[in-house]
């Protein structure tokens, strides 16, 4: 998801007056493209600063794919959350900010990858629909549907 919405965002923003803002909110995404589309993103919502926000958690080893050494990286604005559930907003302008979720380059904690701020994306609810607050894995008919 994180991956096509970057794709898409860069894409969009290519394609609109320059005078129309484009907003993006990832969570958890893996790196998409090289330094050079990194660079290029960062440019593109640079004149807006906060219109391109990358939501990371502690532990989640998504963000960490493809791995940078094979040239892939990260655009910016990273917003972590680390293991104490506290929030940082990162290195404006690195996107592969060591004091964030590059700190914990040994991530292997998928179900990291399914909670952002104490809210639980994905199983055991249907795809497009969250929990609140987070539950143990066990089918709930609480899910809400989720419209973005």
């Amino acid at each position: 998801g994180g991956a096509v919405a970057t794709l898409a965002a860069s894409k969009l923003n290519s394609m609109l007056d320059p005078r129309q803002e484009v907003r993006v909110v990832t969570f958890e995404a893996p790196r998409v493209g090289d330094g050079q589309f990194s660079t290029l993103l960062n440019a593109a919502y640079a004149p807006n600063p906060g219109s391109f926000i990358r939501i990371t958690n502690k532990g989640d080893p998504v963000v960490h794919l493809p791995p940078a050494w094979i040239y892939f990286s990260h655009n910016t604005q990273e917003v972590y959350q680390n293991y104490d559930g506290i929030t940082y907003n990162c290195d404006p302008l690195n996107g592969e900010d060591s004091t964030c979720a590059d700190s914990n380059y040994i991530a292997t904690d998928i179900s990291a990858h399914l909670v952002a701020w104490s809210v639980q994306f994905g199983w055991p609810c249907p795809v497009g629909a969250i929990h609140y607050p987070p539950i143990a894995p066990t089918p709930n008919p609480d899910c809400k549907i989720v419209v973005s």
